[in-house]
């Protein structure tokens, strides 16, 4: 069967990326010639150092193999070409873009690049965002495959509109997750998120487990339906750029989320897991 050629556009906003072990000019790999569908990750550098690296990498391998692509062992090439790209661009604080395929030829491949990061200000934490519904069911949910239509979509929405995320619905009317986000609701002291294997299961959602694990929080995955958000206290969104950020408004349901207590005790934990994280990191 033949897939097709598929260039990936290799917007770095910085000046170099790496690709299968060579660190390149950005100016002199603008794009890479994948076939068929391609697996990424994307990790957030902090303060110079990658904030759950090996947790990301290890998605990034089973994402491949859930697929029949030969991942086994991409973790240690790829964290080696981050390491040079940060390097390299002496990077501080930005997000670095994985993606990984066969080429044309067969041979599976991958390229590792800096990408032009958006981290929330203080103002979004305060008052919570706006998100819209989106009838939308990912064909293979626990596997990170780009769906650059739906992500084209929602960057459209943000330049054009006040809407930071949809959240996608399903065909049984049932809210699974942000286009690139994690979602929580909560009710009364209960928190509760869709069912893991509605969902791709991010990083950020794994840490939070730990959270509510340590302030026994009442925690349950359950079924979301989209025709009863007007019945939670509060909702938030999580992911890799924006850690745990409230949701003010979905559609038209107006959601007091950012002052919600449990939110916030939430918010300080995963905080210290963020700093705990970072100091055990040496990339010199």
């Amino acid at each position: 069967m033949n897939l097709g050629v598929s260039l990936l556009e290799i917007n770095a906003n910085l000046s170099f990326v790496a690709a299968d072990g060579q660190v390149y000019y950005a100016y002199d790999l603008e794009e890479w010639p994948f076939q068929g569908k391609t697996i990424y990750e994307v990790i957030r550098i902090m303060e110079g150092k990658p904030l759950f690296m090996e947790e990301h990498l290890e998605r990034l391998k089973q994402s491949g193999l859930s697929l029949g692509m030969p991942a086994e062992g991409i973790e240690t090439a790829v964290a080696e070409d981050m390491k040079q790209v940060v390097a390299h661009c002496d990077i501080k604080d930005n997000n670095l873009k994985i993606v990984a395929g066969y080429l044309e030829s067969g041979a599976f491949s991958y390229v590792v690049f800096p990408v032009k990061s958006f981290y929330p200000p203080e103002s979004y934490y305060e008052n919570g965002v706006k998100t819209v519904l989106m009838q939308v069911e990912r064909e293979n949910p626990n596997a990170k495959v780009i769906n650059a239509e739906l992500s084209a979509k929602v960057d459209r929405m943000r330049e054009t509109s006040e809407i930071f995320e949809g959240l996608l619905v399903d065909s049984e009317g049932r809210v699974t997750e942000g286009s690139r986000s994690n979602v929580f609701f909560v009710k009364g002291d209960r928190l509760l998120t869709p069912k893991s294997s509605h969902v791709l299961l991010g990083i950020t959602r794994q840490k939070l487990l730990l959270v509510i694990q340590d302030l026994k929080v009442d925690f349950e995955e359950a079924e979301i339906k989209a025709d009863e958000l007007q019945n939670y206290d509060a909702c938030f969104i999580t992911g890799t750029s924006i850690g745990l950020l409230p949701v003010a408004r979905i559609d038209e349901v107006i959601i007091a989320s950012s002052s919600n207590p449990l939110l916030k005790s939430l918010q300080e934990g995963y905080d210290k897991i963020v700093k705990t994280s970072l100091e055990k990191i040496d990339w010199e």
